[in-house]
């Protein structure tokens, strides 16, 4: 269960990891909630850090958790575990959503000149939309 992503449906793998539907639908809509948070949080953040701060220091909290949970997925089995890893799933969708999230749209619309960056926001957004579909369907047969 260490893959922690809102497009996939938490409440899918916090079922599939053992959780009872309940308490998994309740987690994923407190994760929604947290996520909307970090959200609001990110427009005050970035007016204090920069960009590329925010960016880097994201990577490197999400890169973390992500061990994190991986390590906890490997090491047993418990129903301790199970819960340190939801709730670190939910952190992860809150650092998600207060840094990389927000931020990558700041950058793909300043990357480029005034004159193509019309076209190339177009162009980053449908290789975002092309390549999500992708790893969707990978996600899948990894799980």
């Amino acid at each position: 269960m260490y893959i922690c992503s809102h497009l996939a449906g938490p409440t899918y793998f916090f079922t599939t990891a053992g959780m009872n539907d309940s308490k998994a639908f309740g987690l994923n809509l407190g994760s929604t909630a947290i996520a909307f948070t970090g959200t609001c949080l990110s427009w005050f953040v970035l007016s204090y850090i920069g960009r590329r701060k925010i960016y880097l220091g994201g990577m490197t909290l999400l890169c973390v958790v992500q061990l994190l949970i991986a390590i906890l997925d490997a090491a047993t089995q418990a129903q301790g575990s199970l819960w340190a890893q939801a709730s670190l799933c939910i952190i992860w969708s809150f650092i998600y959503s207060m840094t990389i999230g927000p931020i990558a749209y700041c950058i793909v619309s300043e990357t480029s000149s005034v004159q193509l960056r019309p076209l190339s926001v177009v162009l980053a957004r449908n290789a975002y939309q092309l390549v999500n579909i992708v790893s969707q369907i990978l996600q899948s047969y990894f799980m």
